[in-house]
């Protein structure tokens, strides 16, 4: 299985769309990772930002793998950095 680790992606406590800053997330299994010591929290799938979600919550280090058309993450307090990695 090949990895291609795309560059880390800042968050706020905004939902953001991973997809649009690394439009080769779009349906491609992928390995999403809380880097740094904040918290984040994703959502796999959904056209729009995610409304009243709380989504699942990653700490430091934590991975997440999914697939979905759209994935949508935020910070989880002030600041928090997801790093996206391809596993297609």
């Amino acid at each position: 299985m090949a990895h291609a680790t795309l560059a880390d992606v800042s968050l706020t406590g905004e939902w953001s769309d991973l997809t649009a800053t690394h439009a080769g997330l779009v349906s491609t299994a992928a390995e999403i990772q809380a880097a740094g010591s904040g918290a984040i929290a994703i959502v796999w799938g959904g056209a729009s930002a995610p409304a009243n979600k709380s989504g699942r919550v990653l700490r430091a280090g934590e991975v997440a793998t999914g697939s979905a058309a759209n994935v949508w993450a935020k910070a989880i307090g002030h600041s928090g950095v997801a790093s996206v990695t391809l596993t297609a």
